[in-house]
């Protein structure tokens, strides 16, 4: 197969690097200057196309990436064989979608298997439609040629390309590759613990200081209530890093902001304001902070739960004003988490627990952050 078509084979390889390089390649968490992020900016700018998000062109972007391997693969193995050659590309996006899980800041998403493997299918399509097109010409000149028919729309085709199969199996296998998937995601998660919410390690953020102890109550109950999307604290119940309110945000392209509004300035010492982030599903839990050191900030950090798994993030969109504290979580983490999931916010000093937010002195609740608060 590649003795016969050697450069067809080269530019099939050229492609497959390229591929490799674009979905293995450790992913930088934050790249606001890529290219379909700058694309979604400038769609932004027409009334007509607002709706569209980054997931979105993320989404079209991986089908167009596929389209050129399901034609390559089919060249190469013959159109008779085209299910083999929607079989490899349908293996090759699974294969991916495994060894994601084990790079840094990459994201294995069923999406990315389902447009992968469309892609495939549409480039299988386009080339056995243009063989067959071809295939009706030549037989139609021929035809018209020996005097059989006088119109060559009328000549017969023996050998015509079954589209409907094709389609069938485009859908069988991306079931399948869905369902592969799902096996296999379901097989790496580790068992359940009987609770709401998954064991932590021993930095996990506790509402109780250090000795178990609940902190003193001498709280103001806030003057408004909380939100999905914003956590309005008790306040006073701290000297040093209590909470006023907390709120967390997607943006279009789907970057999650996080901002700490405390009742004082940043203290002196190690301190860690974050929240803990919970799926609707209970599978995935996480938590996201920065790490300040005297005021200044020092990391962003995504700390993955179920996978006892610690990633740094960018530190460009984190920031400290007087005593408002924010930083972002990139939409490749973020996304993990789903459209709705449950929350609650912290502040540590020096290691010690310090305020939780939603909470009374000495308890913590959760709120759940809806796509569309």
């Amino acid at each position: 197969m590649f003795r016969r078509h050697p450069y067809l084979s080269a530019a099939t390889f050229g492609y497959l690097a390229v591929v490799a390089w674009l979905t293995l390649s450790p992913q930088v968490p934050d790249q606001r200057d890529g290219p379909l992020w700058q694309l979604t900016l400038f769609l932004h700018r027409f009334s007509a196309t607002q709706w569209l998000t980054f997931n979105d062109l993320e989404f079209v972007a991986n089908i167009v990436l596929f389209v050129p391997l399901g034609l390559f693969f089919v060249l190469l193995v013959g159109k008779r064989q085209w299910w083999l050659a929607l079989g490899l590309a349908v293996v090759l996006t699974v294969g991916i979608e495994l060894v994601q899980q084990f790079i840094p800041s990459r994201v294995s998403d069923v999406r990315d298997i389902l447009s992968n493997s469309l892609g495939a299918g549409i480039g299988v399509l386009i080339t056995l439609s243009v063989a067959a097109a071809r295939q009706r010409a030549r037989a139609a000149r021929g035809c018209y040629r020996v005097g059989v028919t006088s119109d060559p729309s009328l000549a017969p085709v023996q050998r015509r390309v079954a589209v409907v199969p094709v389609i069938v199996a485009v859908v069988a296998l991306l079931v399948f590759a869905v369902i592969v998937t799902i096996v296999i995601t379901l097989a790496a998660a580790p068992a359940p613990t009987g609770g709401s919410q998954p064991p932590a390690p021993s930095d996990r953020p506790s509402a109780h200081s250090a000795d178990g102890a609940a902190p003193e109550s001498s709280a103001v109950a806030p003057t408004v209530e909380s939100t999905g999307a914003r956590c309005v604290d008790v306040t006073a119940e701290t000297d040093a890093l209590d909470i006023d309110e907390v709120s967390v945000a997607l943006s279009d392209r789907d970057d999650l902001t996080v901002e700490f509004t405390l009742t004082s300035g940043v203290p002196d010492g190690a301190a860690q304001l974050g929240i803990y982030a919970e799926s609707a599903d209970d599978e995935r839990a996480y938590q996201f902070s920065v790490e300040l050191d005297d005021g200044d900030i020092e990391s962003v950090t995504s700390y993955e739960f179920d996978r006892d798994k610690r990633d740094r993030m960018n530190t460009d969109d984190a920031g400290v004003d007087g005593s408002v504290v924010r930083f972002g979580v990139p939409h490749n983490i973020a996304k993990k988490l789903g459209d709705d999931w449950s929350w609650f916010a912290f502040t540590t000093l020096d290691e010690v627990s310090v305020d939780a937010c939603p909470s009374d002195p000495g308890s913590f609740k959760t709120l759940t952050f809806e796509r569309d608060d």
